[in-house]
């Protein structure tokens, strides 16, 4: 057994449970991703860990999804209220209208004190007082921009709607 996968089975006696990726990344930091090159996923099947309803997942473009979101650099955490706009309590949505990024950028950054130093520059230094709109701008400048240029996700400019690729239709929904 190796360290990483020692440590897995500490966090879960700890907890009680069987740790979530955060969970793990939060105890044992950027190490963590370290370890992890072929993703959480691979990582709980290697460990008999898998949980039914992940083994769907294995070897398919959703896990492939999944690795590029564990490999996204989050040098501001723009990315992390871009992606939630997509998780509903039944499933993913394959599409979301930038006004919900925006306000789901202006829930994420009012609630989260420790994000908050992302918006410190010249540019964002008001951002208390934003309304939708500029939230609105910023994600479309920011976070839907450079997470457009990656293939799972499609921006269409005339509808404002980031696009999940059609590929991860599929695993949408929790069922």
């Amino acid at each position: 057994m190796n360290k990483l996968q020692k440590q897995y089975f500490e966090i879960k006696t700890a907890l009680g449970a069987r740790p979530t990726r955060t969970e793990m990344y939060l105890r044992l930091g950027k190490k963590f991703d370290k370890y992890l090159r072929w993703g959480w996923l691979s990582f709980l099947r290697e460990l008999g860990e898998l949980a039914p309803e992940e083994e769907r997942f294995i070897g398919t473009a959703a896990e492939e999804f999944l690795i590029e979101l564990e490999k996204t650099v989050f040098d501001k955490a723009y990315k992390i209220p871009t992606v939630l706009s997509f998780v509903t309590g039944n499933g993913v949505r394959d599409s979301v209208h930038l006004t919900d990024i925006g306000r789901s950028m202006s829930d994420f950054y009012h609630e989260s004190e420790e994000h908050q130093l992302d918006l410190q520059d010249k540019s964002n230094r008001n951002w208390r007082y934003w309304d939708i709109n500029e939230f609105t701008a910023l994600a479309r400048k920011n976070p839907v921009k450079y997470l457009a240029k990656s293939r799972f996700f499609h921006y269409d400019k005339h509808c404002q709607l980031l696009q999940l690729d059609r590929c991860l239709n599929g695993y949408l929904d929790f069922g």
